[in-house]
């Protein structure tokens, strides 16, 4: 009998986005998750309350929220005025990682 490879990439993910949902809430937005989770984490946070943070503070409280590195010092800019972000759990971009877009 073979014994599946299991990705922990999956079980990683579904235990931080409540972790990046309740970072979002505290700063008036709404995170929100999609994709497959088997390369990474997609989440998209929406502004959702009158007073909202800054998207730098934002990012950076969910990367230290999940003992994150942000790879990238610069938003990378997507279609309708998102702004991407790469946090990994790890030191290589090969690591598992969120792909966290902001809408502005």
């Amino acid at each position: 009998m073979t014994i599946p490879l299991v990705k922990p990439s999956p079980a990683i993910y579904s235990f931080l986005y409540p972790i990046i949902k309740e970072v979002g809430i505290q700063h008036g937005y709404a995170c929100c998750l999609y994709g497959s989770l088997q390369k990474d984490l997609d989440i998209v946070a929406f502004p959702w309350a009158e007073k909202i943070s800054d998207v730098d503070t934002l990012v950076i409280e969910v990367a230290d929220a999940i003992g994150g590195i942000i790879f990238n010092e610069k938003p990378i800019e997507k279609l309708h005025g998102r702004l991407a972000y790469w946090i990994s759990l790890g030191t290589e971009l090969h690591d598992p990682y969120i792909d966290f877009s902001i809408v502005v």
